[in-house]
């Protein structure tokens, strides 16, 4: 008995070595161990015809394609989706997402990216990156990052502006109809249309948008822009004080409060050019957690950045100290990524003459060495100008500008 445990054993123990070993070879980048490195040519081949389908595809319409098949059969044909030997039988994956980008409107921009697995390891990657100043093919992940420049080819000739609108209009509309669950296609047809000043059919898809998306904020806060948009091109002796659509969107943030409903509302009375109630719902607004909901445009920081800004702008040093309080607080639990807070609070500071805060604020933006610098949307921070300068000087009636990006908040932000 004891001889046939022995042997028991001795048979699992092998199973689990050659188990141990096939799962080594196959995700582990073992032919870099031997100088053998991948031949990115082929690959390059197949999926430049993919890029260059990508780029034509947003020439043509002003919408980067949602997925690879957007461009099956008119700008490629379906074998480049499929798998190729070069890659070991893998598939080229596509994803348009947003991502963090200082020299946008924003402070995010939609940016596609393409690759595929590399055979020697499933953590290993090559693909296009689809930057906007110097596009190039990167290997990425569980490989030696290489990158090599980016060749977009000849794009077709361009078509009207008429034409590119309405091939963003119509992709738009298919768009709602495979997805209807998805309301940034609303508020991207919504934006074309009142780009062309296309009130009466932006509108409807406000409408519309309200009926499907009960829930949402945005058919809300739309509407309302638009009939204050409205009021301030007609005659002020025919209008109600205000309109009933702001009064209702300030009655539902009330109902469902949170940082970016207060926000929107604050947007609101500030196009109302009520500014009193707008300082009033940022300060309800810096209250609520530091976060947003699935239908909120834009990042955590983002809110905060144009809130603060305008506090200190508009002279309001307590709710810009408030906000840059809470704003500090979800930095600590790690709920934002940018350290913009310290350059307007330390602004604050120097305005209400605390210029040994102010510069502790603005010295924190360095980071403790070795760290890096962190990371800030603030400008105008160095120079004989600057903030840092002023606060030296301990002028309090310096006036900081923390810079134009990210620009105030859009309700109608054209589709990427």
């Amino acid at each position: 008995m004891r001889r046939y445990w022995w042997w028991f054993r001795l048979v699992l123990f092998g199973v689990l070595f050659v188990g141990l070993g096939i799962y080594l070879f196959s995700t582990t980048p073992w032919q870099h161990w031997f100088g053998k490195k991948t031949d990115d040519v082929a690959l390059r081949t197949q999926g430049a015809g993919i890029v260059h389908a990508i780029y034509v595809f947003r020439q043509e319409h002003a919408l980067w394609p949602q997925y690879l098949e957007d461009l099956v059969p008119t700008y490629m044909d379906m074998q480049y989706l499929e798998p190729s030997s070069p890659a070991g039988g893998a598939r080229w994956y596509y994803d348009l997402s947003s991502v963090s980008d200082d020299t946008a409107a924003s402070g995010t921009r939609m940016l596609p990216s393409l690759s595929i697995r590399l055979p020697e390891s499933a953590r290993a990657h090559f693909g296009f990156d689809f930057d906007p100043d110097h596009p190039a093919w990167r290997y990425f992940g569980d490989t030696e990052p290489r990158d090599i420049p980016g060749v977009i080819g000849n794009l077709p000739p361009s078509l009207s502006p008429q034409q590119v609108f309405s091939n963003a209009l119509a992709e738009l509309d298919r768009r709602i109809v495979r997805e209807p669950r998805d309301i940034e296609h609303r508020r991207g047809k919504a934006a074309l249309l009142l780009s062309a000043n296309r009130l009466a059919e932006t509108r409807v898809v406000v409408d519309q948008s309200a009926a499907d998306f009960p829930d949402s904020y945005w058919p809300r806060l739309a509407s309302a822009v638009l009939d204050l948009q409205s009021a301030a091109t007609s005659q002020p002796a025919t209008l109600p004080a205000e309109p009933e659509s702001l009064a209702a969107f300030r009655a539902w943030v009330k109902q469902k409060p949170s940082m970016t409903h207060w926000f929107y509302l604050s947007c609101l009375e500030r196009l109302a050019n009520r500014d009193d109630a707008a300082a009033a719902a940022m300060a309800q607004a810096a209250q609520q957690p530091v976060e947003v909901a699935a239908d909120d445009p834009n990042i955590s920081a983002y809110y905060l950045w144009d809130m603060a800004r305008w506090a200190l702008e508009t002279r309001r040093l307590d709710l810009a100290t408030q906000l840059t309080d809470s704003w500090e607080q979800a930095d600590k639990d790690k709920r934002v990524a940018d350290a913009s807070y310290l350059s307007i609070r330390a602004a604050t500071r120097l305005a209400q003459g605390n210029p040994a805060g102010a510069k502790l604020d603005l010295d924190a933006l360095d980071g403790p060495p070795p760290a890096p610098p962190r990371r800030t949307w603030a400008k105008n921070l160095e120079g004989p100008s600057g903030l840092r300068d002023a606060i030296t000087r301990n002028d309090r009636t310096y006036r900081y500008h923390p810079g134009p990006l990210p620009s105030p908040f859009k309700p109608f932000p054209l589709p990427e």
